[in-house]
């Protein structure tokens, strides 16, 4: 869990920010979740840099890795080891980022000017894609799931991730290879639990 490590937002209009980040290896799964403390009606933004295409939906992102091809600029800056130009190269599989949040929320995308301070380099865009919504209290929860769309379409859906904070402390859950699988998040750890369907 981290915990505001960077202390880049004063003690104003963010009160509070936790986020876990799991990486389920048996499912191929990443989950994080934000814990974001704020004013009642307060806006949200949950930003991601990919530094792949993507395509954006009403309620999710589309990552496609195999799709994405570096530029000019990327390779220069490769060649320079810059460690994001890697992540620019591409040829992974394609990923779905699923936003989680018990209200409305919206997705867009945007960039954002990267300005290295050396003499030779140039300025550079960096697209992004955000969850945004309004606090309902203040303090919530946002979740966000990222997994192969392969899990989709091979035969091996991932389907219903449900975010929940109604027991006292938050869940995210989903059903996988026909497995019910709760992730329930403490204050410093998270459990796994996974129910097979009965025979």
């Amino acid at each position: 869990m981290e915990d505001r490590p960077t202390h880049a937002y004063p003690d104003k209009e963010l009160k509070l920010w936790n986020r876990w980040v799991i990486l389920d290896k048996d499912n191929n799964v990443v989950i994080l979740l934000d814990k974001i403390g704020c004013a009642t009606g307060s806006n949200v933004e949950i930003r991601f840099h990919p530094l792949v295409d993507f395509d954006v939906s009403d309620d999710h992102i589309i990552l496609h890795g195999r799709r994405s091809q570096p530029d000019d600029r990327a390779r220069r800056a490769a060649a320079r080891g810059r460690r994001f130009a890697f992540l620019q190269l591409g040829g992974g599989p394609d990923l779905e980022l699923l936003p989680l949040y018990d209200g409305k929320y919206t997705v867009i995308k945007g960039r954002q000017a990267s300005v290295p301070v050396t003499e030779s380099d140039e300025l550079m865009w960096i697209p992004y894609v955000s969850t945004v919504l309004k606090a309902a209290a203040t303090e919530s929860y946002v979740g966000t799931v990222i997994y192969t769309t392969s899990d989709k379409s091979e035969g091996n859906p991932v389907s219903q991730f449900q975010l929940s904070t109604n027991s006292g402390k938050p869940e995210i859950s989903c059903t996988l290879d026909g497995q019910y699988i709760t992730y329930v998040f403490n204050e410093q750890n998270v459990e796994r639990h996974v129910e097979s369907p009965a025979k």
